[in-house]
């Protein structure tokens, strides 16, 4: 678990050193606390998972030569922090389909830890996954892994624009007598509205990656609610 004292460590070895400095994947309650340390911290900072819809991210702090939009084109090249790996199931019509938990549990089994695994993403026939990782790992995973669940498996290092997964968006239509976060998530999660006061509460909704702590939040339009 990411602590703060660990992003201030971060913070302070790349503005002294002048260079990029980053944590692990984190995870969307991980991002939020270190938002505000990483705002008091004085230094350029990003978040970026590989792909622009990404859930978990990595947090970079930026030299002084270097900004978000440099960052984001060297890791979209496949040259970055970031190796998107593509797993495909051999002689997949004869094989059962691989799943999250499958590629997951196969990854954390070769002593990989989750702060080194981000985005799990899968084509809907089930035969082929995308998975980001960080870049030191990556020849190890492609050395060592050989199943995922029951399937035999390949793997090779795809740039990320390789990835052809993409979430499936549905669109959602209601009412609702305001555009507070709980009633909104009662309306597009169809569950009641104490229902989502109590996520709220237990701090499980995100919005655009920062812990929601207050049921009466009004998100701007455009917001990434989770």
């Amino acid at each position: 678990m990411l602590s703060p004292g660990r992003v201030r460590d971060l913070a302070d070895q790349a503005m002294r050193n002048d260079y990029v400095t980053h944590t692990g994947f984190l995870s969307l309650s991980e991002q939020s606390m270190a938002v505000p340390e990483t705002e008091k911290a004085g230094v350029r900072a990003c978040f970026y998972g590989g792909h622009e819809e990404a859930d978990r991210k990595v947090l970079y702090f930026l030299p002084s030569y270097m900004d978000e939009e440099t960052l984001t084109r060297q890791e979209d090249s496949g040259e970055g922090f970031i190796a998107c790996l593509r797993i495909r199931v051999r002689g997949a019509r004869f094989t059962k389909e691989i799943g999250h938990r499958d590629c997951l549990g196969a990854l954390m089994h070769l002593g990989i830890g989750r702060d080194q695994i981000g985005d799990i993403l899968l084509t809907r026939e089930g035969d082929c996954a995308f998975v980001y990782v960080l870049a030191p790992v990556a020849e190890h995973i492609i050395r060592d892994l050989v199943t995922v669940g029951r399937a035999h498996v390949d793997i090779d290092r795809v740039p990320p624009a390789a990835c052809t997964v993409r979430p499936v968006m549905t669109p959602v239509s209601g009412s609702i007598a305001s555009v507070r976060i709980d009633s909104l998530v009662a309306m597009v999660f169809h569950i009641s509205r104490s229902a989502a006061q109590d996520l709220v509460a237990s701090e499980e909704v995100f919005a655009d990656g920062r812990t929601i702590t207050s049921a009466s939040y009004v998100p701007a339009q455009g917001c990434r609610i989770s």
